[in-house]
């Protein structure tokens, strides 16, 4: 007898919040359902490529340079920022976890080396 009561307005609320909650329950059971698989399936892909990717460089013996040669994902990145040298080579350097991207040996060009003259 009350739900006669109640106007078309508040009875249209309810359905719609009834069928809102129906689909996130069907969208939860989904995700934990379906997603889980998927999920677990791409992260068991990648850590079987990364320890294959290890196997191969152990393997062959260029554990030289270990870390630059694998390719792992890095939410952060690189910041190749800071600049360093010494009296043989300038090198870039990041600035979080201070891996070398690439070192050059100074050079330095005769034609640039010169005395000054008075006019300089």
């Amino acid at each position: 007898m009350k739900l006669n009561k109640l106007s078309l307005k508040w009875k249209l609320f309810f359905a719609v919040i009834i069928f809102a909650l129906v689909i996130v329950c069907i969208f939860i059971v989904f995700q934990i359902g379906m997603l889980g698989n998927f999920y677990r399936t791409r992260k068991i892909k990648k850590t079987t490529a990364l320890v294959n990717k290890v196997s191969n460089i152990v393997a062959s013996h260029e554990a030289v340079e270990f870390s630059q040669k694998i390719d792992i994902e890095d939410p952060i990145g690189h910041d190749f920022s800071i600049i360093k040298s010494n009296d043989t080579e300038h090198r870039s350097e990041c600035s979080r976890c201070h891996v070398v991207q690439e070192r050059e040996k100074h050079s330095i060009n005769s034609t640039t080396i010169r005395e000054a003259s008075c006019t300089q």
